[in-house]
C-alpha cells in the first residue's frame, strides 16, 4: 500500500519536522528550535506565495530573503513583505485572507494584533505595520509570527522568483516558489543602515548588517550582481535617508563582540571578525560606492569584472 501524500494529522506533522529538525542540526550545528522555527516560517510564506500570479504582488524582504537562497543565512524573528498595492489597510485584509488557507499541512495562522510603525533602523522613510499572527499545529499553540509589512516602495533592482532551499526536505509539506526583493536593494538597504547615526549622533548597532553582507559576497547561487545596478540602488536609498553616500565604507569603531556572536555557524563564519568582513567590504563595496567598479560580481575570485 503506497504512502499518503500528506500527514494525516498534526501529531505526524510535528514528528516529521522535529526528526527532521534534529538531524539537521547533527548536519549543520544549529539548535533544533532554530530549525523548527524556520520551519514555522515556511508554512505561513507558503500561504503568502502558493497563489503566485506572476506580477509579485508580494516581495520578501530581509533575512527570510537571504534565507531562502542561503540556509545558512544569519536566522531572523520578523517576517519582512513588501505589498505591491498602495493601501497598508487593504495589503493588511489580502495579506490576512492569504494566510487564512488550509494547505492541509494542519498549520493556523490567524491575526492577533496589529501596531502601526513610523520610522524604523531598517528603512526609515517608510511606514508599516507590525502584524502578530498567532500560529497553531492543529489545537497545539506555537510562537507567534511577527510580520512587518510596508506598502508602496518600488525597488531599484529585478525582483526574482526562488523556491526556498529547503534543509528539512518534507515532500509532504507544501512550498511555494517565492518573490525574492533585488539583491541591489537589499544591499542598499544594509549599507544605508549602517551608516545612519541615530540619536545624539549615535552610530548604527546593526552588526547583524555586517553579517548579511558578507554572506550576499559569498553566495554563488547564479544571481549576479551587477556594479551599475547596485550603484543606482546605493543612490537611490542614500537619498531617500538623505544620507551623503562616501566612496568606501567604514563600520563603526564600536563593533566586534555583536558581529562575532551572530557571525556564528552562518555562511559567513570563514570571516569572524569585524576586520576580516570589511577587508571583503573593500573589494566587494568600497568600488561600487567610488563609483570605479563594473560588471559583476564574480563571488568565487571575489573581484568585479
Amino acid at each position: 500500500m503506497s504512502e499518503p501524500d500528506v500527514y494525516r494529522s498534526p501529531q505526524a506533522v510535528a514528528r516529521a519536522i522535529s526528526d527532521a529538525a534534529q538531524a539537521a542540526a547533527r548536519r549543520s550545528g544549529r539548535p533544533v528550535g532554530q530549525i523548527v522555527r524556520q520551519e514555522d516560517y515556511r508554512r505561513f510564506l507558503a500561504r503568502v506565495f502558493i497563489h503566485g500570479d506572476g506580477e509579485a504582488r508580494w516581495v520578501l524582504k530581509g533575512g527570510n530573503a537571504l534565507l531562502a537562497r542561503v540556509p545558512e543565512a544569519r536566522t531572523t524573528r520578523d517576517v519582512d513583505l513588501l505589498g505591491r498595492v498602495e493601501d497598508l489597510d487593504d495589503a493588511q485584509r489580502e495579506l490576512e485572507l492569504l494566510v487564512s488557507e488550509d494547505l492541509g499541512d494542519h498549520f493556523t495562522f490567524a491575526l492577533s494584533r496589529t501596531k502601526d510603525q513610523g520610522r524604523g533602523d531598517a528603512q526609515p522613510y517608510l511606514v508599516g505595520r507590525r502584524l502578530v499572527f498567532d500560529t497553531r499545529l492543529g489545537t497545539k499553540k506555537r510562537g507567534p509570527i511577527s510580520v512587518d509589512l510596508v506598502v508602496g516602495t518600488q525597488p531599484i533592482g529585478q525582483i526574482r522568483s526562488r523556491k526556498p532551499q529547503d534543509i528539512l526536505g518534507l515532500s509532504k509539506l507544501p512550498n511555494a516558489v517565492y518573490q525574492l526583493y533585488p539583491i541591489e536593494d537589499h544591499i542598499a538597504d544594509k549599507v544605508c543602515a549602517m551608516l545612519e547615526s541615530h540619536a545624539g549622533g549615535m552610530p548604527s548597532s546593526r552588526e547583524k548588517d555586517l553579517v548579511d553582507l558578507v554572506i550576499m559576497a559569498l553566495v554563488d547561487d547564479g544571481w549576479a550582481i551587477e556594479a551599475g545596478s547596485l550603484r543606482q540602488a546605493l543612490r537611490i536609498e542614500s537619498r531617500r535617508r538623505k544620507l551623503d553616500l562616501p566612496d568606501r565604507l567604514v563600520a563603526p569603531s564600536s563593533w566586534g563582540s555583536g558581529y562575532a556572536s551572530q557571525v556564528k555557524q552562518t555562511a559567513a563564519q570563514g570571516f569572524a571578525t569585524v576586520e576580516a568582513a570589511m577587508g571583503l567590504m573593500r573589494d566587494f563595496l568600497d568600488p561600487v560606492m567610488a563609483g570605479v567598479a563594473a560588471g559583476r560580481w564574480d563571488p568565487r575570485s571575489r573581484r568585479w569584472g
